[in-house]
């Protein structure tokens, strides 16, 4: 067989070129297989109009600060940052969206975005 690889000068050359081959082969139909999934999934999942946005993180402390704000609006002159904090972290670490369901009184300030 012709190869690219330098020519052997030891008995294991052989096998080791073998085993090199192997392992091309192998890492080159794992690498197509990984990119026609890829493909196949960008098309399945691509924007289409009229289609609704599916849920995606936003920034966290962009969100914990507008709730921090409505909080505050909310309670008026009773606003203490530590009654926040404490209330946050009493809830452990729900989504945002509960920790407004949670925090706000007002049912409609509950899906508000930043």
């Amino acid at each position: 067989m012709h190869s690219w690889l330098p020519e052997g000068v030891s008995t294991y050359s052989g096998s080791i070129d073998h085993m090199f081959y192997m392992i091309l082969w192998v890492t080159g139909i794992g690498f197509i297989v990984t990119e026609v999934v890829l493909f196949a999934f960008a098309f399945m999942y691509r924007s289409r109009p009229g289609r609704r946005a599916t849920y995606t993180h936003g920034n966290g402390k962009l969100e914990i600060l507008k709730l921090r704000d409505d909080y505050r609006k909310q309670e008026g002159d009773k606003f203490s940052l530590q009654k926040f904090n404490d209330e946050i972290l009493r809830h452990g670490c729900p989504p945002i969206r509960l920790l407004r369901e949670v925090l706000l009184k007002d049912a409609a300030r509950w899906n508000e975005v930043f």
